[in-house]
């Protein structure tokens, strides 16, 4: 959740293996590497939403057209080395915006500075300019 006080997670998952103090997680939203701070055992009667559950505006927008990404020159002659199909992920993602409904109409200026680390190259400032299709 973009909402969080604090970059700590919830995740429901299953434990496939416990061996020599190694538990194997299956089923897992979590990125390779994430540290696991504690695990419970699910109980469904706690889980369970009660009610009408409603999906946040920023979830269910799906239908907003994706954004027209384009890079600068700058841009382009830094990324020119990486992997070919980064472009792609980085325009994927950059053109659905995943910022917050108040994020977007808070900052209009489409200009952004973006860390972005690929492989063991380090991370980089990249700029990028992008504009909804229909300016």
């Amino acid at each position: 959740s973009p909402y969080r006080p604090t970059s700590m997670g919830m995740s429901i998952c299953r434990v496939a293996e416990v061996s020599k103090g190694r538990i194997e997680l299956h089923e897992s939203d979590m990125i390779l590497g994430t540290p696991v701070l504690s695990l419970r055992k699910f109980r469904k009667e706690r889980y369970q939403p009660r009610g009408h559950v409603r999906m946040p505006a920023y979830v269910t927008e799906s239908a907003r057209k994706a954004m027209k990404v384009t890079f600068s020159t700058e841009a382009r002659r830094e990324i020119a080395d990486w992997p070919v199909e980064m472009e792609g992920v980085i325009v994927s993602t950059l053109g659905e915006d995943p910022r917050s409904i108040h994020s977007r109409k808070k900052h209009k200026n489409p200009v952004y500075a973006v860390d972005i680390g690929c492989e063991d190259r380090g991370p980089m400032r990249v700029i990028y300019r992008y504009r909804n299709g229909s300016e």
